[in-house]
């Protein structure tokens, strides 16, 4: 079975029968510029749940660090920190790199595709 899509082709043996088991074959999801990003089957569950764990534990500690940064900003506030008066010039300047090093990106994934 294949199943193409704008970003994609999706393809797999479907449903077959193993050893007397009705199983189904590994499923490749293939960009559509020929690289296959997600390779599935049976012998990578273990693969995908050890995945899984990382990302969960990956969010975990996103909460953390967020509870941390949101403790931080209080306590700044409570020191009644003031910004430089020249604020609004130095945050120019900042945008102002922030936009070139973005177009030098646009620049350097055109050169890709």
């Amino acid at each position: 079975m294949k199943v193409e899509t704008p970003i994609s082709v999706i393809s797999t043996d479907v449903l077959h029968i193993d050893n007397g088991e009705l199983t189904m074959g590994p499923l490749n999801i293939t960009s559509n510029g020929g690289s296959n990003f997600i390779l599935y089957d049976e012998s990578s569950y273990d693969e995908v749940g050890e995945e899984m764990a990382r990302i969960t534990s990956g969010f975990r500690q996103a909460g953390e660090n967020s509870k941390e940064i949101q403790g931080n900003v209080k306590s700044i506030q409570n020191a009644d920190v003031k910004p430089p008066s020249n604020i609004k010039e130095s945050l120019d300047s900042v945008k102002q790199r922030i936009d070139n090093v973005s177009e030098r990106l646009r620049n350097v994934l055109k050169s890709f595709m």
